[in-house]
């Protein structure tokens, strides 16, 4: 086995070794991930890249250049919830170093209540809530929190109220409220 360096080709470096993706099974598709391609040896190098995943777009798919970065989207709406392994590959005619690989992942998160934030992110996944409020900071959104109101009188919550003292009590004539 022999490993040839040549001191006068290009040698592809790439500023990251993997990209992750995450998007909720029914919203909208995650921000698109950059990533650049840089020639660290000498002359100029030229490159073509291609993927394993009909779900994913490379923009540009070649260029003959020192550095450019590449820019990463997902382009499918139609995946079930599961975890997605794509492997973007660099290959060039004049690289001492060619191919390299980059690893691509997409977690799909399944969203039970369809209102696009993913069942492991949304903080009520069993109702629609898309704004995700949670007025306590409890981590459970306002509308699956639970509530004090007792469900025998309707719903209702009481306009006013009154405190009467606690007579006849013969050990504690008054009543203080703190």
């Amino acid at each position: 086995y022999e490993l040839i360096f040549d001191p006068l080709a290009p040698h592809i470096t790439l500023t990251t070794g993997s990209i992750v993706f995450s998007a909720a099974e029914s919203g909208p598709l995650p921000a698109p991930r950059t990533f650049g391609i840089d020639n660290t040896g000498a002359d100029t190098l030229s490159w073509i890249a291609t993927d394993d995943a009909d779900w994913l777009d490379i923009r540009p798919l070649s260029a003959y250049a020192n550095s450019t970065d590449v820019t990463l989207s997902v382009i499918s709406t139609n995946l079930a919830p599961a975890t997605y392994i794509a492997h973007v590959t660099i290959e060039s005619d004049n690289a001492d170093n060619s191919p390299k690989t980059l690893a691509v992942t997409y977690f799909v998160d399944a969203d039970t209540d369809a209102d696009g934030i993913g069942d492991t992110r949304d903080n009520c996944p069993v109702v629609f809530n898309p704004e995700q409020e949670d007025s306590n900071h409890d981590g459970v959104g306002d509308l699956c929190a639970p509530t004090d109101i007792d469900d025998d009188i309707g719903g209702a919550i009481p306009e006013h109220f009154a405190v009467y003292q606690n007579y006849p009590n013969p050990f504690n004539p008054t009543t203080t409220i703190k």
